[in-house]
Parts: C-alpha cells; sequence; structure tokens
C-alpha cells in the first residue's frame, strides 16, 4: 500500500509502496457514544453521537541508498510532513489502484530507528472516517 499526507501546499510520502509497503496495518474504528443513566434504571442507556474516529497504525521500513540519507531523511521528516493533513491510501496488487482518504488527520506518533542506510519508521494517524476521494 502506498500512503502519502497531503495538504494545499505539502505532499509527504509516508510508505513509497511497492517493495516499501505497510506492514503491521491495524485500523481502528470507534464510534463516539454516550451512556445515559437515572436514578432506579433498569439499565443504562447507550447512546451512538454518530461521530467516527479512526485510528490508524502501521510500521515501513524504508532503505536509502546512504547511511547520510537515511539519517537526513530521520532529521527533516517532521518539519516536511504537513500540518493536519489528508492521508491518502492507494492499495496494491490485484484488484489495486483503490484509493482511501482520511480527511483531516493527526499524526499523533511517528517512532523512527535506523541501523545503516535503513529506517524502520512505526505511525499512529488518528481522524474521522475514512472516505473514498472527493
Amino acid at each position: 500500500m502506498k500512503v502519502e499526507a497531503r495538504s494545499k501546499v505539502k505532499k509527504f510520502t509516508l510508505v513509497p509502496g511497492g517493495d516499501e509497503g505497510t506492514e503491521e496495518l491495524r485500523i481502528i474504528g470507534k464510534n463516539a457514544t454516550q451512556t445515559a443513566t437515572g436514578l432506579r434504571w433498569e439499565a443504562a442507556e447507550v447512546i451512538d453521537r454518530e461521530n467516527t474516529e479512526t485510528t490508524i497504525t502501521f510500521n515501513v521500513t524504508r532503505t536509502f541508498a546512504t547511511m547520510g540519507a537515511a539519517e537526513t531523511f530521520m532529521l527533516r521528516h517532521d518539519s516536511d510532513m504537513p500540518v493536519a493533513p489528508d492521508i491518502y491510501f492507494t492499495s496494491e496488487g490485484e484488484g489495486g489502484g483503490q484509493i482511501s482518504v482520511l480527511y483531516g488527520a493527526v499524526v499523533e506518533v511517528v517512532d523512527r530507528r535506523q541501523t545503516g542506510g535503513t529506517i524502520f519508521i512505526s505511525y499512529s494517524i488518528k481522524g474521522g472516517l475514512i472516505e473514498l476521494p472527493t
């Protein structure tokens, strides 16, 4: 899967796809609810607030031609990432090319580790509902 963060002024590739695809992709959808209780009620009432929160986590291994290129990528990652980007996911493989978007997402966690010219990155991204692009 290819993953890109896009804003009106910046575009940043989190996962280039191909040999450097997502690993351990996990998507957690959560509906906002409210629980109402009253004195001597037999049971609580759970109310669906119809707000969806999606958390997407994945890892990627990125390989660079040199150790210096890997270090530069790691150091500039946060400044190159758009603020509150739309995250575009493009599936690959059989039936690939399907695009899904998480609009106005927040990249909460970016954990980077380096060994030589290889970087291991873990992402945690939070947003609303995953949609088709408009």
